[in-house]
């Protein structure tokens, strides 16, 4: 594979300084973010019942966490959806404006 923006400097360096544009998380995954002690207190206590060893708990987590979330009602899950796509949006806001605006002229900045 002959890639020659692997071997210019400035196509590396313009890589690596240009921001990640952030994702909309799927509202189950928001949730998910926003509820990580009560998905862990089921988990550890389905753990402990079944006999799941620790390195098996990643399958069940999941499972754990899809359940809940399925058992919400569509209001809530709606709600949920709503404050990923706002906090989506304040992320894209942001990116936007560290994408559009001009170079910085602190000599940190610049030295970095």
């Amino acid at each position: 594979m002959n890639d020659n923006r692997v071997n210019d400097p400035f196509s590396v360096l313009l890589t690596r300084s240009q921001p990640v544009k952030p994702r909309l998380k799927t509202p189950a995954n928001f949730w998910r973010k926003h509820h990580r002690t009560e998905i862990e207190d089921a988990v550890n206590w389905q753990a402990k019942a079944a006999g799941v060893p620790k390195n098996k708990l990643a399958p069940l987590r999941e499972k754990v966490a899809s359940k809940l979330y399925s058992e919400l009602g569509e209001a809530e899950k709606q709600h949920w959806a709503q404050l990923a796509t706002q906090e989506h949006d304040i992320a894209m806001e942001k990116w936007n404006k560290e994408v559009n605006a001009s170079p910085s002229t602190e000599p940190a900045d610049l030295q970095r």
